[in-house]
């Protein structure tokens, strides 16, 4: 992950908190009820409750994407030894 991923949240904490709310509407983040439990975990408002839960989920999805890509690799790869084996 870098900032590039994230551009669209940039300056969000120099905001209030409904601005920080629309930054994060305009990002293509949706308020989650998971928000408000966050938020009350750590002492902070909804909106970086919200903006925590986005970061982390944007991270689980590309650390998920990289993993699926390595085990199709995997499975090509035994796949190929499988046929050399069976060719023989």
């Amino acid at each position: 992950m870098s900032t590039e991923d994230f551009a669209k949240l940039e300056d969000y904490g120099g905001h209030d908190e409904q601005t920080k709310a629309i930054v994060l509407k305009v990002a293509g983040w949706k308020p989650d009820g998971t928000d408000n439990e966050i938020a009350k975990f750590l002492n902070t408002d909804i909106t970086n409750g919200g903006l925590i839960r986005g970061i982390v989920t944007c991270c689980l999805d590309k650390q998920k994407t990289i993993m699926e890509q390595k085990h199709n690799e995997a499975v090509a790869f035994q796949q190929e030894i499988i046929n050399n084996l069976t060719e023989k």
